[in-house]
């Protein structure tokens, strides 16, 4: 039972203030965990880029080493077809 308006004034603003304290609590919880959150993502996202990295290098080398595989293959044949011209005009 409430004697006087004050108090019940007194009371809402306690509440107020606590309220506000606690939306000031939620609100800082909720920045760090966003924070937290964005971190995560930048690690995985640098994480990821230095997985594709190594991919890309890895494909890189791939086919520097089928591309020599193949001018090899290409001298090889070029080779054979003059060597085969060279004996026919010897016929």
């Amino acid at each position: 039972m409430v004697v006087n308006g004050e108090g019940i004034q007194i009371n809402c603003m306690t509440q107020k203030v606590n309220l506000e304290e606690h939306k000031i609590k939620i609100s800082d919880e909720v920045v760090e965990t966003s924070r937290r959150r964005r971190r995560e993502v930048d690690e995985e996202k640098r994480r990821g880029r230095k997985e594709d990295e190594e991919e890309r290098s890895r494909r890189k080398v791939e086919r520097s080493r089928r591309r020599g595989e193949l001018e090899r293959w290409i001298k090889r044949r070029r080779a054979a077809r003059e060597e085969e011209e060279e004996r026919s005009r010897r016929k």
